[in-house]
C-alpha cells in the first residue's frame, strides 16, 4: 500500500484545527478588533484562517540573510507583523487605465518596502498583490482596492481561487477563454457581505453583480485550496490547424479546461481533474497532473464543474492538511492495492460524478493541451486588428530597480495611451488595444525608462526563467527566490548559457508558487539556501526529484553555491547529446534519470556532489513519482 492514505468523509471528531477554527465563522466584529492586534500570538493562528478567504496574508518580515524575524520598521510592534493583500482578477483582466492608476496609486500609499520602494506584484494565478501592508492601512488599502471593481476575496484559503485563463484570448475571433473564467470565477466566488462589514465597504462603492447562481461552500468551506485553468487556442491563418495554447499549464490544477475544436469551432470541452504542484518534503506528497475525466458541452460546463468541487468538498480529508488536496483524494478512493496508482482512483471518481449529473462523453485520452506559451513581445489581436505587447518581468515585479523603472514605465503609458491590461501566467503584463500605427512610438517610450524591448539569442535563459516570491516576506518561504533568479541567471549567462532555450523554475518551498516542477530544470527551497531538483518535465509532463532506479535521492539539498555547477553540467550533457530540435525535457526522459545521475558522478565538477541523501525512497513512493511523470516503472 502507498504511503499517501488520506482519510476520506473524515469524522467530525478527527477534523484538524485549521477545520475547527472555519466551523467557528466569520465573525466580523472580532475579526476587525483582532486586526490591530496581530502581534498577540495566542490570536495569530486564528488570525491567519479567517483572513485568508478575504485575500489577506498575514505575513512577518525576515532578515533576507538569516531568515529570523526582524522588529517592525514602522516602530509599532515587537515584531514585523504586517500583511500581503492579494487582488483576485479572473483571467488577468481586463485592467483598464482607471484601475490600474488606481492601484499604481494604492502601492505607492501603502506598499512601501523598507527602502521606501513600492511595488505590485502579478502571479502565477494572474492576481495582483500589494506587499507590505502595515496593519493601520489594511482597512483604506482594500476600500481603495474596491472601487476599482475587483476584490480580494477568494485570493487565499480553502475555496476556489482566482480561475485562470489564456489572457491573449480575450481577443479570440474563436474562443475566449476569459470569458469562461470570468462566469466560473464569479460562481465560485465567496459570499461578499462579511467581506463588505469587516472592511466596511458600503455597496456604492463596489459595482457588485446580482449573482443567482453560485457555489455552495457550507460553513467549513472546501478542505484546501481548489484551482482551476482554462487553455485556449487559436486557429493558424496560413494553415487553417488549430493550434492550442497552453500558457495556463491546465494540467497543473485541481481542475484543467481544454477546448475541443471540431468543423471550425469549438464545441465542447475535455476537463482533466487531480493536478496540483505543492507538497511537503518530509510527508509522502508529490507534485502532480491532473488526469482526463470527460468531454462537456459549453451548457454543461458550470454543472460539471460545480459537481467535481461539491463531490471532493464532501470527500476530501479534513484531518491531513497534506492530503486534503483532490489529487489525494483520488489516490484514497483507490482499492488498497492500487494505493499508489492515482488513475484507478479517478475511474471510480468518474462513475460518482455521473451519478449525480449524469453520462457524459469519455475523455480523449490524447488530448494535447498544446505548448506552454510565455506571450512575450508583439501579437496581434484578431478580432480587432489592434496590437498586444507582452512585457518580461525578470522576477515578477512592478518595481523600479535594476532592470528599469518599471513601475513608472506602466503608469507612464496608462496615462498616455488608450490601451487595456492583462495579467498572465508567467506573471507578466500584457498591454492591450495599442494602434498599429503606435508601434514605433511605443518602443521608444519603453527604451525611454530603461526597458529592454528586444531579446536577442543571448537572453533566451533568463526570458524563460520564473520565480515565486521567498524571503524575506513569504511566511512559507524556507529561502530566495525572486531575490536569487537574477544573481542565478547572471551567473549561468558567465558560464555561457545565456542563449540556451530552455525553461528554468526557482520556488523558495515546496507550495511551489512558480511551478518549477513543471519546467525543464526546477528548483525548490528545502532550507537555508537549499534547493532540491527536479527534472524530466517536458511543459506537457510533470517533473519528478532525481532518483534512482533504486530509490537513491540526489541533488535534495544543494546549496546555491553548487547550483550554477550542477546547472552547467546538465546543460552540457543536454546540449551536447541532444537530437535536432529536442527539447531539454524531452532528453532528459529519453535518457532516463539513471543515465542522469551517472553522467553527473562522473563529472569531475559534479562527482562529490552526488551523494545521496540519507534513506531511500520507498518502491511505493517511487513508483508514485513515476506514474505522476508519465515514466515507465521498472
Amino acid at each position: 500500500m502507498a504511503e499517501i492514505n488520506p482519510i476520506l468523509r473524515t469524522p467530525l471528531e478527527q477534523h484538524n484545527k485549521v477545520e475547527v477554527i472555519k466551523r467557528r465563522g466569520l465573525k466580523a466584529a472580532p475579526l476587525e478588533e483582532r486586526l490591530g492586534d496581530a502581534a498577540i500570538e495566542d490570536v495569530i493562528d486564528e488570525l491567519k484562517e479567517q483572513t485568508k478567504p478575504l485575500g489577506l496574508y498575514v505575513q512577518t518580515l525576515r532578515d533576507p540573510e538569516t531568515g529570523k524575524l526582524l522588529n517592525d520598521f514602522t516602530g509599532t510592534n515587537k515584531k514585523q507583523r504586517m500583511f500581503m493583500v492579494r487582488v483576485t482578477i479572473p483571467g488577468g483582466g481586463i485592467i483598464t487605465p482607471e484601475v490600474y492608476l488606481l492601484f499604481d496609486r494604492l502601492a505607492n500609499e501603502y506598499t512601501r518596502n523598507p527602502d521606501g520602494v513600492p511595488s505590485l506584484r502579478p502571479t502565477t494565478r494572474q492576481n495582483i498583490q500589494f506587499h507590505y501592508v502595515p496593519l493601520d492601512k489594511i482597512k483604506p488599502l482594500i476600500q481603495g482596492i474596491a472601487q476599482s471593481g475587483f476584490i480580494p476575496l477568494n485570493g487565499c484559503g480553502d475555496n476556489t481561487r482566482n480561475v485562470i485563463a489564456c489572457p491573449v484570448s480575450i481577443y479570440s475571433n474563436v474562443y475566449n477563454a476569459n470569458a469562461n473564467a470570468q462566469k466560473f470565477g464569479s460562481f465560485f466566488r465567496l459570499d461578499e457581505e462579511p467581506f463588505f462589514q469587516v472592511f466596511e465597504i458600503h455597496p456604492s462603492d463596489y459595482p457588485k453583480e446580482h449573482r443567482l447562481d453560485r457555489f455552495n461552500y457550507g460553513p467549513q468551506k472546501l478542505n484546501r485550496k481548489f484551482k482551476i485553468n482554462l487553455s485556449a487556442g487559436e486557429v493558424d491563418p496560413e494553415t487553417g490547424e488549430w493550434v492550442p495554447d497552453n500558457c495556463v499549464e491546465a494540467k497543473t490544477s485541481d481542475i484543467g479546461i481544454g477546448p475541443i475544436y471540431r468543423d471550425g469551432r469549438v464545441e465542447a470541452y475535455q476537463i482533466h481533474v487531480g493536478g496540483g504542484q505543492g507538497e511537503i518534503h518530509r510527508l509522502p506528497t508529490t507534485s502532480a497532473m491532473a488526469l482526463p475525466l470527460g468531454i462537456f458541452p459549453e451548457e454543461r460546463l458550470q454543472e460539471s464543474l460545480d459537481a467535481i468541487v461539491a463531490l471532493h468538498m464532501e470527500l476530501g480529508d479534513r484531518k491531513n492538511r497534506h492530503w486534503a488536496r483532490l489529487k489525494y483524494t483520488l489516490y484514497g478512493l483507490c482499492e488498497d492495492d492500487k494505493k499508489d496508482d492515482k488513475a484507478e482512483g479517478l475511474k471510480i471518481f468518474r462513475e460518482m460524478i455521473k451519478e449525480r449529473i449524469g453520462p457524459f462523453e469519455d475523455p480523449d485520452p490524447n488530448y494535447d493541451f498544446g505548448e506552454i506559451k510565455l506571450h512575450h513581445g508583439w501579437m496581434n489581436q484578431p478580432s480587432n486588428g489592434l496590437l498586444s505587447y507582452g512585457l518580461f518581468l525578470f522576477g515578477g515585479r512592478i518595481i523600479n530597480g535594476p532592470n528599469g523603472r518599471i513601475k513608472d514605465m506602466l503608469r507612464f503609458l496608462m496615462e498616455n495611451y488608450d490601451i487595456r491590461m492583462m495579467i498572465s501566467p508567467s506573471q507578466n503584463p500584457i498591454i492591450t488595444n495599442i494602434r498599429p500605427e503606435e508601434k514605433e512610438k511605443f518602443e521608444k517610450d519603453l527604451a525611454s525608462f530603461g526597458y529592454q524591448h528586444t531579446y536577442g539569442e543571448k537572453d533566451e535563459l533568463k526570458r524563460n526563467s520564473v520565480s515565486c516570491v521567498g524571503l524575506p516576506t513569504c511566511p512559507l518561504a524556507f529561502t530566495h527566490s525572486e531575490t536569487y533568479l537574477p544573481v542565478l541567471i547572471k551567473q549561468l549567462e558567465e558560464l555561457g548559457w545565456g542563449h540556451l532555450k530552455t525553461r528554468l523554475g526557482i520556488s523558495a518551498c515546496d507550495a511551489q508558487c512558480s511551478r518549477p516542477a513543471t519546467k525543464e530544470y526546477g528548483l525548490v527551497g528545502i532550507g537555508k539556501n537549499l534547493y532540491m531538483f527536479k527534472l524530466m518535465a517536458d511543459g506537457r509532463e510533470q517533473g519528478m526529484p532525481v532518483i534512482d532506479s533504486n530509490g537513491n535521492h540526489f541533488l535534495k539539498r544543494v546549496h546555491r553555491n553548487d547550483v550554477p555547477t550542477i546547472l552547467d553540467a546538465l546543460f552540457s550533457f543536454y546540449f551536447n547529446n541532444r537530437l535536432p530540435d529536442e527539447q531539454a525535457g524531452a532528453f532528459h526522459r529519453r535518457v532516463g534519470m539513471d543515465d542522469i545521475i551517472k553522467h553527473l558522478k562522473t563529472n569531475r565538477a559534479t562527482e562529490a556532489l552526488m551523494t545521496p541523501a540519507k534513506g531511500n525512497v520507498t518502491p511505493n513512493m517511487l513508483g508514485v513519482y513515476r506514474k505522476e511523470a508519465n515514466l515507465h516503472v521498472g
